[in-house]
This record gives structure tokens, sequence and C-alpha cells, in this order.
């Protein structure tokens, strides 16, 4: 009979472990010590295997196609690709296992469910997953099944529907016929707006931007060819982000949002959580806070439990509100 015996809910930003000294000692060990709180959880649980809600950054899913929900089905999985490495400062490439058959329980259970799901897989993992496992189990050694919910590219799922399928995959978890302890994982948020190009954002007006735009742009359509004729595009990104944080005249994160958010997660208040909107959360939290989807799917995959707060950072040198949570 399968058992959750686990449910973290961690932001991630590549300056978490590209450029980690940009932040105050006291900062950065307030951030080692939350990572570490929850690494003893997790191996004090042992699941046998991390269901992991994630956004994929472009690394298989482009604006040319992009899936509300999929799930990577393959014995292996990796990350991060190459172009990444530098930036999160890895020498390669890791390999993390994907446990192919429970993941193609949880594709066919959600599809049968009413929600039509893509397949993916052997699926590259960027900043998504890659930083809060270097994090929180740098061993790489539970299997991850990788499921993706589309955060970018309008129109995205709603908050209810983002909830919804999280219990739809928990239903699945709980119908699954052996022995199996299973973890849950929910990566992104909070507040940030990262430099990526958006429609609605940017639309016709790239000219006034830096150049990298006009490059992220092509690379978020076209996918990775472009980086044959721009093979530093992320350490591009990297060093935008990073100007970011030392030129803006605006706010990068928003605190205030973020203890909001996360104390309507810390009291279990699914109602208000499926009651969100596309525009209450771009306004709050800025454009790349719809990654809070993926803490509304773990939300439903917990039965709207209430969860532990383990503690929260505004960290403008990462250009994004970190939380950490557990259930």
């Amino acid at each position: 009979m399968p058992r959750v015996t686990a449910g973290i809910a961690m932001s991630h930003a590549p300056g978490m472990i590209g450029w980690p000294e940009t932040i105050g000692e006291a900062e950065r060990h307030r951030m080692e010590a939350a990572c570490a709180q929850i690494a003893t959880y997790l191996d004090e649980r042992r699941p046998d295997v991390l269901i992991a809600f994630l956004d994929d950054h472009f690394e298989q899913m482009y604006r040319s196609l992009t899936p509300t929900f999929a799930i990577g089905v393959a014995d292996m999985h990796s990350g991060p690709p190459e172009y990444w490495q530098p930036v999160l400062r890895m020498d390669g490439a890791k390999d993390i296992p994907g446990s192919p058959k429970f993941a193609e329980h949880l594709l066919r259970e959600t599809v049968h469910a009413g929600f039509d799901v893509a397949r993916v897989g052997p699926v590259e993992y960027g900043n998504n997953l890659i930083v809060v496992l270097e994090l929180i189990r740098n061993a790489y050694d539970i299997p991850v099944i990788p499921v993706f919910l589309n955060v970018y590219t309008p129109p995205l799922p709603t908050m209810r529907r983002a909830y919804a399928f999280g219990e739809a995959i928990r239903a699945a978890v709980d119908a699954y016929g052996e022995d199996i302890d299973v973890g849950f994982l929910a990566t992104g948020g909070l507040s940030h707006s990262p430099p990526i190009w958006l429609e609605h954002v940017h639309g016709g007006r790239e000219e006034e931007f830096h150049p990298y735009l006009q490059n992220i742009k092509r690379f978020q359509h076209e996918g990775r060819a472009v980086l044959d004729d721009i093979p530093d595009l992320m350490t591009q990104m990297a060093e935008l982000e990073q100007d970011m944080m030392r030129t803006s005249n605006e706010p990068l994160t928003n605190p205030e949002w973020d203890l909001a958010f996360l104390d309507v997660i810390t009291s279990g208040d699914a109602h208000r959580v499926q009651a969100m909107s596309y525009d209450e959360i771009e306004a709050g939290g800025g454009f790349g806070a719809h990654e809070v989807l993926n803490w509304a799917a773990l939300m439903g995959a917990m039965n709207g439990a209430p969860a532990t707060l383990v503690d929260y950072q505004s960290v403008p040198e990462w250009i994004t509100g970190i939380g950490y949570m557990t259930y």
C-alpha cells in the first residue's frame, strides 16, 4: 500500500548555488540552515520516490509546444544540461533515476481522471530541480518523477485547476498497487520577475531592452539550436540578473505578498489558494510568481493540509523571494 511520507515546498533560483556569495554571511547561513533542516526531514522520512511539481525553463518545452501538464516517464533523467553548468557552478550533469513504472501509472490515471497530460522524457533538468537537490539531497539517490505545470506561456492553468491536478496525482498514488513510500516536492516562486521574454510584458518593444532579451525570445521559441549561435546565453542571463540587483530602481521582490501567500499555505486555506487569480498573482508577485501553481498542486496532493514554515528570505541579490516549507 502506498504511503505519503513527506511534502516539501521550496523556492529555486540560480543564484542560490550560482552566486551565493552575493548575499551577506548571515543570510547565507540562514539559507544553509533552512536547507539543512529540510534535508534532515527528507532523510528521516526516506521516501522511495519523489514526485516533483516543476515548471520547465525551456529546457525541453518551448513556446511552440507547451503542454499545460506533463509527466516525465523514463528510466533515467539528468541535469543540468551543458549550457546551464557554468551558471550553476557545476562540472557536469547528474544522473537522476526516474521510476518509469510508477510514472506510467500516474500518467495513465491522471489522463483517465480527465486531465490532458503530455508524456515527456527523458528530461534534462535546469535550475528548477537541480538547485533544490544540490541544497537538500546532492547524492541524487532518490528517484524523481517530474510533473510539469505550465507557468510561463499563457494561457496558464488556474490555481483551482493546479490544485485539482495535485488531487488527481494523489488519487493515482493512493491507487497504486505496490508498497511504496512517496514524497512530494514543489519548487519555484515566490515573488520575482526573471529576465525572460513575455508577450504581454515585452511584445513589440524588444529593441528597448537589453540585447539579451532578443536572444532569449529566440531561444524560448526556437529551442537549443539558438545556442549554436549564442552558447553563453545562460551566462548572459546570470549577468543580467546580477545587474538588475545593482541598478534596479524598483523592488525586485515583494516580501509582503510572499508572506501573505505563505500564511495561506501554513493555515491550510485551500479555498483561498484555489481562488487566487492570474492577475492577482502577477500584480502582487510579478510574472515569475506564477510558479506558485506548483505549490497549489502540492497542496492538492497533500489533501489541503496546513504546512509548516521553515523560513522565508527576501533576496534581491537573487531577484527572488525564497520560501521553505514542509508538511
